[in-house]
């Protein structure tokens, strides 16, 4: 059984001028070892996303013409071992400037209560060799769902990489970039490449952790 529960609220703000949704998570197990770090970082989240619904998305809905506008944040867990907890949250925002999505992924360890450095799960050096994979999955992605990447896409995916544009899933390490980078969408691009294809840069610690030794 997970320690992560996820909860969803949904309200209108003004005369229905918007609508929002919350997916956040909480703990189900008072007293564990992340219940500090991670009640403050979801914590963080929503005074943040509230901040910003009151200061600018409310007064601003409240003037429009047409459709209500709005906004949501939708967070997932995706793998849960003994050790790691693997989540990510997508925030949309729809304000009369279009749609936009960004996702942010954290992986937490169960036994510290601490956020991992994601880089630290593979071996010194590892870097250059993963975005090589991650240029070959992509690739092979793209011609298999027909979805055309922009022509510089592959520079791109080098020089936007980011260690913590990445969440676990049972079989795979999903990288992702944001919307409109590899192609056109305001949706983030995910691109998995599957733990086989990765055991060998990873850390003998991080098997252990991912429940992979």
């Amino acid at each position: 059984m997970s320690i992560v529960i996820l909860e969803t609220e949904r309200y209108a703000v003004g005369d229905g001028d918007a609508f929002i949704k919350l997916t956040l998570p909480r703990l189900n197990e008072d007293g564990c070892a992340l219940e500090k770090n991670f009640s403050s970082y979801y914590g963080n989240l929503k005074r943040g996303f509230d901040k910003y619904v009151n200061a600018f998305l409310a007064p601003s809905a409240a003037k429009r013409q047409g459709a209500p506008y709005g906004a949501s944040v939708n967070t997932v867990l995706c793998r849960e071992t003994d050790k790691l907890l693997s989540l990510y949250t997508d925030v949309l925002l729809s304000d009369g400037k279009g749609t936009r999505q960004g996702r942010r992924a954290i992986l937490w360890d169960k036994t510290t209560g601490n956020a991992v450095n994601p880089k630290n799960l593979f071996l010194k050096g590892a870097k250059r060799k993963i975005i090589s994979l991650l240029q070959e999955e992509l690739q092979l992605k793209s011609e298999k769902s027909s979805v055309p990447l922009y022509g510089d896409a592959l520079p791109k995916l080098k020089s936007q990489f980011e260690w913590e544009n990445f969440y676990l899933s049972p079989d795979s390490v999903i990288f992702f970039c944001e919307g409109n980078v590899l192609c056109q969408g305001y949706v983030p691009y995910p691109i998995p490449v599957s733990y086989k294809r990765l055991e060998e840069f990873f850390t003998i610690e991080a098997l252990e952790n991912l429940s992979l030794t």
